[in-house]
């Protein structure tokens, strides 16, 4: 079975933390498939969140869908404790993609 055939059916529920084609390796579906995929399911909501990239295209095509496309990122950061280094990821939504800080993730 592939990852992304895991969506399981749930109608009028939302998923806010899929991953496409453009973010892991691992992952086979275009956006496009993930985003029809959900729908199929009656999944109403879904937040494609791909690796430091902002997914704001996909979101502006929400009414051709048929699904709420929200617009998110899963940011790395990356920081020392205990001299230790800790790799979180942060999960942003409908995050402003004009603000500086912002752009400078998605480059």
């Amino acid at each position: 079975m592939k990852l992304n055939e895991k969506l399981i059916y749930a109608p009028g529920f939302a998923d806010l933390h899929v991953h496409s084609s453009r973010s892991d390796a691992l992952r086979v579906w275009s956006p496009e498939q993930v985003i029809l995929a959900a729908k199929g399911r009656g999944i109403t909501h879904i937040a494609l969140s791909d690796h430091n990239m902002l997914n704001e295209s996909w979101a502006k095509q929400s009414e051709h869908f048929g699904i709420d496309v929200i617009s998110s990122t899963e940011m790395s950061s990356a920081y020392t404790a205990d001299s230790r280094l800790v790799e979180p990821h942060i999960v942003g939504f409908r995050l402003n993609p004009k603000a500086d800080a912002i752009r400078k993730i998605a480059e």
